[in-house]
């Protein structure tokens, strides 16, 4: 909601006016329209948004070229700052709630299913990083927190108009199936009727907005690194029941050695305490 409203602002302020918290609110609206349709609208809206995002990408890493020979990407040693963005980046590669809607997308195709999440993975990967690239190379030890913002000296008000379209895109897509998914997780494993799901997934992160949590890079960190981190181990935890007590044949079989699951587990548990130390 916070990066939502941003770039919307970006995208449309200058032309019908409001700041960031009208669009906010905007943003909010959408999005829960969108999480109370529920699948349907996840699956048109993924497939549309997948194909702008690579285009939207591609076009500013094209128009960003011409300063990447002029970058300094010159490497130094900070061992406190390299872990910075640790929980940023952990956020944005969470995506163990959309396996649930992939699995029922693919109701009937389950052999694919190793693939697409292979591909969900792989090419957001490959975006962020050509994206993160394009942006440093322009905008420096200029970035802004939302990465747009920023480019406006460098790039002009259209080529961040798009990048704003590019950043609403992302974050609504996200937005979206992380809150179908808790909607269900509620409605289905909690026993709330559908409407009352969706008011507590749509309506608490609007108080806690309203409330002040509004520091964006704050926000991403505690959810990726504390959140992210407690639903690692916990999968983990569930993985290894599931392959000692489970008698169901899965749609894949993967073996992972019991050393690499510890050493995730500490690696989880380790930043989920960095992170709450670094917020005294």
């Amino acid at each position: 909601m916070i990066l939502g409203g941003d770039f919307l602002r970006i995208l449309l302020g200058g032309f019908l006016g409001g700041d960031n918290l009208l669009w906010s609110f905007v943003f909010f609206a959408l999005g829960s329209l969108a999480i109370f349709i529920g699948l349907r609208v996840i699956s048109i809206v993924e497939l549309l948004t997948g194909f702008l995002l690579i285009l939207v990408v591609l076009f500013l890493f094209f128009k960003s070229w011409p300063f990447l020979p002029t970058t300094d990407f010159s490497f130094t040693f900070n061992w406190p700052a390299h872990f910075l963005a640790y929980g940023v980046v952990f956020y944005s590669l969470l995506g163990s709630s959309a396996l649930m809607e992939a699995r029922q997308m693919l109701r009937g195709r389950e052999k694919k299913f190793k693939m697409a999440i292979f591909w969900g993975l792989a090419i957001p990967v490959a975006i962020y990083a050509v994206f993160a690239l394009a942006v440093v190379s322009v905008s420096g030890p200029k970035t802004t927190p939302d990465a747009i913002s920023g480019l406006v000296p460098f790039l002009g008000p259209g080529v961040v108009a798009l990048g704003a379209f590019f950043g609403v895109v992302a974050v609504f897509s996200s937005y979206i199936v992380l809150g179908v998914c808790l909607r269900k997780v509620f409605q289905f494993d909690f026993g709330f009727s559908r409407l009352n799901a969706w008011i507590i997934v749509s309506f608490v992160p609007l108080i806690l907005f309203l409330a002040g949590a509004k520091n964006l890079l704050l926000v991403i960190g505690l959810v990726g690194i504390v959140m992210g981190g407690l639903e690692g181990v916990l999968t983990i935890l569930i993985y290894r029941r599931a392959d000692r007590h489970g008698n169901r044949r899965p749609e894949y079989d993967v073996f992972v050695p019991k050393i690499v699951l510890w050493l995730l587990v500490a690696i989880f548990v380790l930043g989920m305490a960095y992170q709450l130390w670094m917020l005294k």
